[in-house]
């Protein structure tokens, strides 16, 4: 296959080091292609500071799906989630709740998700995606996905 690239994209007659280089870059983009593409739904994974810088959060694989959860606070990590609409989990602690789960890699975003809002007590339907290394894009909506807030997450490790 590399031949047959080689011989549509270098001429005859080339320098012998033009045709030494382009068949490197080539076969380094082919070998590189693979990679790329299978790297993508891990992208997210890893531990991201929210917005603020005033949380960070944990994503992580569970099942086939990834979710996160809360796992540093800049305030007082007793903070309980007193907005919970569920009466009976108000006295939980905001710090290790799941607030982000369901989400499924399309290739080129996560979606179908939900993020969880201790500060309101709000569920939103929810997408991510990454906008360059070690920024991450996370959108609550609801109803249309083009109607909500974004975020921008960084990379906290």
């Amino acid at each position: 296959m590399v031949a047959a690239l080689y011989a549509l994209i270098i001429p005859e007659g080339g320098s012998t080091m033009f045709r030494i280089l382009s068949v490197a870059v080539l076969s380094l983009s082919l070998f590189m292609l693979p990679n790329a593409v299978k790297a993508g739904g891990d992208d997210a994974l890893g531990t991201w500071f929210t917005a603020k810088k005033d949380a960070k959060i944990t994503i992580f694989k569970c099942e086939d799906k990834i979710c996160g959860k809360i796992s540093w606070l800049k305030t007082n990590p007793d903070d309980l989630d007193t907005k919970n609409p569920d009466p009976a989990r108000r006295n939980d602690k905001i710090l290790g709740k799941i607030m982000l789960w369901n989400f499924d890699f399309n290739g080129e975003k996560w979606e179908n998700g939900f993020i969880y809002d201790p500060d309101s007590g709000d569920t939103y339907k929810c997408i991510m995606w990454m906008e360059g290394s070690g920024v991450l894009m996370v959108k609550g909506y609801i109803g249309f996905s083009f109607i909500g807030r974004s975020e921008t997450w960084t990379k906290a490790e």
